[in-house]
């Protein structure tokens, strides 16, 4: 029987720095995307009056 997944451990030299950086990244990416909207705010409001 084998296992269903093999983990390899790897050899990871990014500094604390390159982290953070990295997460900023990833973070200020996932709000911009989160913030798109699929039609103008302008017409949603235009609906409310």
């Amino acid at each position: 029987m084998s296992n269903y997944f093999v983990t390899e451990s790897k050899q990871d030299h990014r500094s604390p720095q390159d982290y953070i950086t990295e997460y900023r990244e990833l973070f200020a990416d996932s709000v911009k995307k989160q913030l798109m909207s699929d039609v103008p705010v302008g017409v949603e409001l235009a609906k409310l009056s």
